[in-house]
């Protein structure tokens, strides 16, 4: 099985030269062992990505705008829309890579697409946070786990 067949492509072909044939174990471990982390990484940003989303439901729930007082409604009504547009588009940008050699770059747009996120995201954290606080805490901190595990494969694989 091979990184490709997570996505359904075909396997990677991995390339030995007959001259460095004494070194064949240690390429074909080492190919074998970039899959299964590679497999890992995909699994947990799997999890972390639905961990976001039920934040996000969370934040989305009718029972959360029960908390927040009749004269507060018009901001809740005018920042809860955008925070849950601003999570779907960054939850789009969190795809994982496609190719082991392509992580580099999909961590840079992820990388980007976060920053974009936490400049919309900030005024209305910060209009609904006395209404909302337990639930956007536990979004940032989803988020913040999402970011992690977006990064965490790149020491594992050197």
């Amino acid at each position: 099985m091979g990184i490709l067949d997570v996505f359904g492509k075909r396997e990677r072909t991995v390339i030995l030269d007959v001259t460095t044939m004494e070194r064949w174990p240690d390429r074909l471990i080492r190919q074998q062992r970039l899959d299964a982390a590679f497999r890992e990484h995909v699994a947990s940003l799997e999890r972390s990505k639905a961990a976001v989303n039920d934040a996000k439901d969370a934040l989305a729930d009718p029972r959360a705008k029960r908390n927040v007082p009749e004269r507060a409604l018009p901001i809740y009504d005018e920042h809860v829309p955008a925070m849950l547009a601003a999570v779907d588009q960054l939850l789009a940008q969190a795809q994982p890579a496609d190719d082991l050699y392509a992580i580099d770059e999909r961590q840079a747009q992820f990388q980007a697409a976060l920053t974009r996120y936490r400049e919309r995201t900030q005024k209305a954290a910060a209009a609904l946070k006395d209404f909302l606080g337990h639930e956007l805490r536990d979004l940032d901190a989803k988020v913040r786990k999402l970011e992690d595990c977006f990064l965490a494969i790149t020491p594992r694989l050197e």
